[in-house]
């Protein structure tokens, strides 16, 4: 990343933890902004993001730090 903060959180839970941390997230960041690690398509809303399909996930806080 430019410009900003990774924060890499490891878990040995699977996938199930993947989607309970962005969902806290969610929580904080009302606007936050998911995407697809692979793929970097974006998802709006935490309940949309595929994470069966997910090894890796992004959070940004809202839009505009998602599109830095």
């Amino acid at each position: 990343m430019i410009g900003g903060i990774d924060i890499r959180v490891k878990s040995a839970a699977g996938k199930e933890s993947l989607e309970i941390a962005a969902r806290a997230i969610a929580q904080i960041w009302q606007d936050a902004v998911f995407a697809h690690g692979e793929t970097g398509e974006r998802y709006r809303y935490v309940w949309l993001v595929p994470f069966s399909e997910m090894d890796e996930v992004f959070v940004y806080r809202d839009e505009k730090s998602a599109d830095m």
